[in-house]
């Protein structure tokens, strides 16, 4: 099965206005897609400078559109995508 992972980086010593209001926005629309079966993990990075989506049921394309959807995609430094094919 078919994963595709958008591996998201941003830098978060610069100050964000209004960093509360868009993260709630940014967890309603991920966990629309959670709901929706398309996302399947979120995973936060240690060094807390971004994340990276795991999403199922979707091509990479349609993730490449998705993205650009998060309230918080202005501020991203960058976004690396890579499809894998789920062994087990």
């Amino acid at each position: 099965m078919n994963r595709v992972f958008a591996d998201i980086s941003m830098d978060l010593n610069n100050p964000i206005p209004n960093m509360e209001q868009l993260l709630k926005e940014e967890h309603e629309v991920a966990g629309r897609w959670k709901t929706d079966g398309k996302l399947e993990h979120l995973f936060a990075k240690e060094n807390a400078n971004g994340v990276i989506l795991v999403f199922k049921e979707v091509d990479i394309e349609t993730v490449k559109q998705m993205i650009p959807t998060l309230p918080l995609y202005p501020y991203f430094d960058a976004v690396d995508y890579a499809a894998y094919n789920k062994v087990y």
